[in-house]
């Protein structure tokens, strides 16, 4: 499970990577420097739930709080730095968004497969 969540996580990395170099100008400052900070906060967010499946939920409702924040202040610093940088704020956003929703989607994975859940059965 986590060898397959991290597999995917560099699969979707390299896309998003791959994506931003083929975008010309300020575009690609951006977009790379929201790839790059999307890439660096789900890595930490990954590893943080991977720690914290084995321990239980108030451990696994931290890892996720603690990504959380991490990724606001990343998102205010990159585009602090994409600003001063004279890159493009909205490629920074389309970059960093666009990683994050696949990483997260991901680590939601990687939650639901390790806990267990099980799709829930109508009762008429």
């Amino acid at each position: 499970m986590v060898k397959r969540s991290f597999a995917l996580f560099a699969l979707t990395t390299a896309l998003g990577a791959a994506a931003a170099l083929s975008v010309a100008g300020a575009s690609r400052a951006g977009a790379l420097s929201g790839v790059a900070g999307a890439a660096i906060s789900s890595a930490v967010g990954l590893t943080l739930l991977t720690l914290a499946l084995p321990r239980g939920l108030k451990q696994v409702l931290a890892a996720v709080g603690i990504s959380f924040l991490l990724r606001m202040i990343v998102v205010a610093a990159g585009l602090l730095v994409a600003k001063a940088t004279g890159g493009d704020l909205l490629a920074f956003c389309i970059g960093f968004f666009a990683l994050y929703l696949a990483h997260q989607l991901i680590e939601i994975a990687a939650l639901s497969r390790r806990s267990g859940a099980r799709p829930l059965e109508g009762k008429a």
